[in-house]
């Protein structure tokens, strides 16, 4: 249950931003029925203004402001796609393909270890952890590999070779540790 909640606040902070909630805020403050203690409050602190935002009109205004901010931070969200024909943008798009990737595996399992285990019980107890390192490392491989030494190469051509990007990406690339720490070298070398 905690997890679901978890879950559905992570969505609701994906989807809604702090303009968004501002938003909101304007529109549900919209249809708050005054009382005399806050419009006396306003008055007194807003002047003018206030008479205005109070009246029937004001408050079909700061609905339609609360809209139109929604639709201007959607708007804008969706041309904060990275511009691929820079380096940059290219770093940063396969950094967010990387974590797409992670998240299409699904969480990663513990490992069951016990010292009582043999070799084999161990195997059998972590099948599930070992399926789903296979399916990482073949899946960079095949669909993300080409696209990451193009790019290690596109940074070093430019004087910012990551002698630790590279092990990683010769390495077996089977875990959520290797995989994040790939994604975090190429963060860091699109910061400069």
């Amino acid at each position: 249950m905690r997890q679901k909640i978890s879950n559905l606040f992570k969505r609701i902070e994906a989807e809604y931003s702090k303009l968004n909630v501002f938003a909101l805020l304007l529109i549900i403050w919209s249809f708050v029925p005054d009382s005399f203690s806050r419009a006396d409050w306003w008055s007194k602190t807003m002047g003018w203004v206030f008479h205005h935002l109070s009246s029937a009109m004001g408050r079909v205004v700061l609905l339609g402001a609360g809209l139109l901010l929604i639709f201007m931070d959607r708007q804008r969200r969706k041309r904060s796609v990275f511009d691929v024909s820079t380096l940059k943008g290219r770093t940063l798009a396969l950094c967010d393909e990387l974590r797409a990737f992670q998240k299409e595996l699904g969480k990663e399992p513990e490992i069951d270890f016990k010292s009582s285990y043999d070799s084999g019980e161990f195997t059998e107890k972590n099948k599930e952890f070992a399926l789903r390192g296979q399916k990482m490392h073949h899946g960079f491989h095949l669909r993300f590999m080409e696209q990451a030494m193009n790019l290690w190469h596109e940074h070093g051509a430019e004087m910012r070779e990551s002698p630790s990007l590279y092990a990683a990406l010769m390495g077996r690339i089977d875990a959520d540790e290797r995989l994040n720490a790939i994604v975090k070298e190429f963060s860091e070398l699109s910061k400069d």
